[in-house]
């Protein structure tokens, strides 16, 4: 018999019964947590917060929003990732649409924001390569005022989805941000127009650099875009060695690299720029893991 008028509290205890089905979120102890948030996320476009929740438990819970986050509960015990679900990622200060397709952003990828801050008072210019739903190149703009950012995407979806969150987060500043599309899957820093050789302050990335024999979440196996994790199966390094190879035709004297690692290869990355005029940099994430490199010509 459908529940004609199910609260506040029935959404929760359903969302928590269905998901304490997954032995995944059970040992990682995020039953509770993904609960509470589905409950709230399926009232969109209504937005209610944490505090107003529990006051409100005895409260009616539309029945739209009870059999979405059924549905929902039921596709995340099944592996779909939270956010593509919900549609949305936080990443520092800005909440970022996402959807299937599109990588989803991690929050170890925000030290590489908090290592430009640090090391470029006043950038003018940058180029990301890959630029997913646009995290990196948002955030720099929001908090560089005088930046531009230039950037490129193999992803249709992905352009689309930077496009919308750039709009959303940049409000009239979104120009300063050139997203060019590649349609060559190997191209790297040669999409960028020649105007802007030697005249870029610092390139970012976060490339794919996932090889079979990493462990990996059979989630993100199973729903994120394989070209956004995986370096060529016979060059692992294959963008980090392309990216360190052509930075000098674009940068600056005094420009910056700024990259995200596997730890794992880590050391090998760093021997990349042995040969070139760089002082190199490991930054380890709060798991103690070397997760970034900054390069300095």
């Amino acid at each position: 018999m459908k529940m004609l008028s199910p609260t506040f509290i029935d959404a929760w205890k359903l969302a928590k019964k269905i998901l304490a089905q997954s032995p995944e979120l059970g040992q990682l102890g995020l039953v509770d947590t993904e609960a509470e948030q589905l409950t709230l996320e399926a009232l969109k476009p209504q937005r209610i917060n944490r505090v107003d929740f529990f006051f409100r438990l005895k409260d009616t819970y539309p029945l739209s929003a009870y059999e979405k986050l059924k549905k929902w509960c039921e596709a995340r015990v099944l592996g779909k990732p939270l956010q593509y679900l919900t549609g949305t990622q936080y990443f520092l200060r800005h909440c970022y649409q996402v959807k299937s397709g599109v990588f989803i952003p991690r929050p170890e990828t925000e030290g590489l924001i908090e290592e430009v801050k640090k090391k470029i008072a006043t950038p003018q210019k940058g180029l990301e390569f890959g630029i997913g739903s646009g995290v990196l190149s948002i955030e720099l703009l929001s908090h560089f005022k005088n930046l531009t950012m230039w950037a490129s995407e193999i992803s249709e979806q992905a352009v689309e989805i930077a496009s919308m969150n750039a709009a959303q987060i940049l409000g009239e500043s979104r120009n300063a941000l050139k997203i060019l599309k590649s349609n060559a899957p190997y191209q790297v820093l040669e999409i960028f127009p020649n105007f802007l050789k030697k005249k870029i302050d610092f390139i970012i990335s976060n490339p794919p650099y996932l090889i079979p024999s990493d462990p990996i979440a059979q989630d993100v196996l199973s729903h994120e875009p394989f070209e956004a994790l995986f370096a060529p199966l016979e060059e692992p390094l294959y963008f980090y060695q392309k990216i360190i190879d052509q930075s000098l035709q674009w940068l600056k004297p005094g420009g910056y690299l700024f990259l995200e690692l596997p730890h794992q290869r880590a050391s090998q990355i760093v021997s990349l720029c042995s040969a070139s005029r760089w002082k190199v940099e490991l930054i380890s994430d709060l798991s103690q893991r070397e997760r970034i490199l900054v390069a300095h010509w």
